[in-house]
C-alpha cells in the first residue's frame, strides 16, 4: 500500500472532525501529491521551496484522531521530497512543512492558522 493511500485513509477517518480550515490544509496536501513529478531519481537539486502548513492536535483531546493524519501528511511530504519534490516549470521545489499544534482548541487553532497564512 503506498503512503498516497495510507494518507488518504487516514484523511478519509479525520475528515469528520475536521472544520473548513482543516479542508484547506487537507486540499493543498493532496494537489501537491497529485502535483508531482513521478521521476525515480532521488538525487534531485531543489531550486526553491514551498512551505505547508500542519495544523492538527498533537496534543488534548482531539489528539487521538489527529495525530495519526498529521503523521500522514509528514510521511508524504517526505515521500514527495525523496521523489525530487514539485516540478512546476524548470523549477524543482521542496515541500517544507510548518507544523502547528492546535492543542484541541478552537481559538487557538484560529490563532495558529492566520499566522500559518500571514506569516509563516
Amino acid at each position: 500500500m503506498s503512503i498516497l493511500h495510507i494518507a488518504l485513509s487516514s484523511m478519509e477517518i479525520a475528515f469528520n472532525y475536521l472544520s473548513h480550515r482543516h479542508w484547506l490544509v487537507c486540499g493543498l496536501v493532496v494537489a501537491l501529491i497529485l502535483g508531482c513529478d513521478s521521476e525515480s531519481s532521488v538525487a534531485k537539486r531543489f531550486t526553491g521551496e514551498v512551505k505547508v502548513g500542519i495544523l492538527h492536535s498533537r496534543t488534548g483531546s482531539l489528539s487521538i484522531s489527529e495525530h495519526t493524519v498529521a503523521e500522514a501528511k509528514l510521511m508524504a511530504i517526505t515521500e514527495i521530497n525523496a521523489a525530487g519534490g514539485i516540478k512546476i516549470g524548470d523549477q524543482r521545489l521542496k515541500i517544507v512543512p510548518i507544523e502547528e499544534d492546535g492543542q484541541s482548541d478552537w481559538p487557538t487553532f484560529a490563532r495558529l492558522t492566520e499566522r500559518l497564512i500571514d506569516v509563516d
